[in-house]
């Protein structure tokens, strides 16, 4: 009876190891997950969703060893370096870093237990709990929560810290926890070893993607600098590379003072501060050296050309009438017209 008990047992194991070895097999992608407090109901509920994507298998870590000595795949042994506590054989077609994210999806926030380590520091935050007066404030103020009674409902005066991230949360913190429906643990499977020809670790596994995103996008943005700069053309730079190269012959136009009509007005007002200037250095040296009459002029003048360049800027950006590329080096432009397609500017150039 006992020998045949203990064959039956043999055959057992042996079919399980049969099983983990054809996983292991025929995947290209195995990991190890952690699946301790998660319930069969649970458990269940992750299958279903990962179902067609990703397989999941309860193995027994003993069994387990004897079926990574027996496969033939590189480093695939070393892995029983890494096997830990109540563990699940999980297995897909998906690199291991897809594999990771696919699982983190289906972790769940859940109530905590009498005795459970606190993953974070659980807060509380002040409030109307909804409770009506009764054993309830006890329970809150026995936890270290301040209250008061206000419409009838039993209030919660300011935040608090309940417990800290490595504290054991007590029975009567869980009770309350569960009465504010504050679910602070989470759930799930959690992968801490992965395989695909290389192993990797928990902290292999962990992406930044805002760090990775947040890297991409300095990226692009120092690139189109750089483009621009340079003046590589793109469909992305070339509206950029224009606008730069015609602000840059503005100002060598006005800078070297070259007649030209759209711009007379900034190189008379340059002009005129010039003629200012030097007329102060002059009235220093000799107050009677300039007639009064010519120093009014050059006041007036600067102060009639600052007010007609800021309206006629004003009017431009209204308008949109601003002088294009074309006025800038001098060609003959058609007379304003009511219709504003007669004016050149960079929309225009572009469509």
């Amino acid at each position: 009876m006992m020998e045949q008990k203990l064959k039956q047992i043999s055959e057992y194991k042996i079919k399980k190891v049969e099983e983990i070895k054809d996983i292991l097999t025929n995947y290209p992608v195995i990991g190890f997950a952690h699946i301790s407090q998660i319930g069969s109901k649970m458990l269940q509920e992750i299958r279903k969703n990962l179902r067609g994507k990703i397989g999941i298998k309860i193995v027994k870590n003993n069994l387990l060893k004897i079926a990574l000595d027996e496969v033939q795949r590189e480093n695939v042994s070393k892995l029983k370096d890494y096997l830990e506590g109540s563990t699940a054989l999980v297995y897909t077609k998906e690199n291991p870093f897809k594999l990771k994210l696919e699982i983190e999806k289906n972790r769940s926030m859940a109530p905590a237990k009498s005795g459970t380590i606190a993953p974070i520091d659980i807060l509380i935050e002040k409030g109307d709990t909804g409770f009506s007066p009764g054993p309830v404030i006890t329970e809150l103020n026995e936890v270290g929560l301040k209250t008061r009674i206000k419409g009838g409902t039993v209030w919660i005066q300011e935040d608090a810290i309940v417990v800290k991230k490595g504290e054991v949360i007590s029975p009567m913190l869980a009770i309350v926890l569960s009465r504010l429906d504050i679910r602070p643990i989470e759930l799930g499977l959690d992968l801490y070893t992965a395989y695909d020809g290389e192993i990797y670790t928990k902290e292999d596994l962990n992406i930044d993607f805002e760090g990775i995103v947040n890297n991409i996008s300095t990226a692009i943005r120092c690139g189109h600098n750089l483009a621009v700069q340079i003046g590589y053309a793109t469909p992305d730079t070339i509206i950029p590379i224009i606008q730069k190269a015609y602000s840059q012959a503005s100002s060598l136009v006005i800078q070297a003072g070259i007649i030209i009509k759209d711009f007379i007005n900034e190189i008379l007002a340059i002009a005129n501060v010039k003629a200012i200037n030097i007329a102060k250095e002059i009235i220093k040296i000799n107050p009677d050296a300039l007639p009064k009459e010519l120093v009014d002029s050059l006041s007036k003048s600067s102060s009639e050309i600052s007010s007609k360049e800021v309206s006629e800027k004003d009017s431009t950006k209204k308008d949109e009438t601003s002088p294009g590329l074309g006025g800038l080096f001098g060609d003959s432009e058609p007379e304003k017209e009511k219709d504003d397609e007669s004016s050149i500017n960079l929309g225009n150039m572009f469509g």
